[in-house]
């Protein structure tokens, strides 16, 4: 059963799609949603994060605001780290939130790198004891032309 899920939001354009698959998740099974935004810092030498805080802040509430509006309860956060260790902190914040399952974005990778990937999303599906699910790229396309076109779910 799935009561609480983390979803690790990033600043791509699959967050919105990711948003809306975590809004009909929710919706369908009642689970309560936190929303993990990571600042990444590029690592030495770097003083400053690669978003600043006044840019994730938005992204973060414009993710709770879309998921109340669908009736899903959720919460965000935002945390900071360096850049290699994102996977580590959204696989530590799964588990210090109780979450069922993790929520991450579908990949953008083409060709070969979609075989020899090692990027935060499959650094959290290996590291992860909990179900990390990947949200189609494709959910927006599919609601909004299913809500256009009058087609049933």
């Amino acid at each position: 059963m799935l009561n609480r899920l983390l979803i690790a939001l990033d600043q791509r354009k699959s967050r919105r799609a990711q948003l809306e698959f975590a809004a009909r998740l929710g919706g369908e099974t009642g689970a309560g949603v936190c929303v993990l935004h990571v600042l990444e810092f590029a690592g030495r030498g770097c003083a400053a994060p690669l978003e600043t805080r006044v840019e994730a802040s938005p992204v973060v509430e414009e993710a709770v605001f879309v998921l109340r509006m669908a009736g899903v309860g959720a919460s965000g956060l935002v945390r900071t780290t360096l850049r290699r260790d994102v996977a580590s902190l959204i696989v530590e914040e799964s588990e210090r939130w109780s979450a069922d399952a993790v929520l991450v974005g579908a990949p953008h990778r083409r060709g070969v790198g979609r075989l020899l990937s090692h990027g935060v999303r499959d650094q959290v599906i290996r590291r992860s004891s909990r179900p990390v699910l990947v949200a189609p790229a494709c959910a927006l396309v599919v609601m909004a032309h299913a809500m256009v076109e009058g087609v049933p779910d």
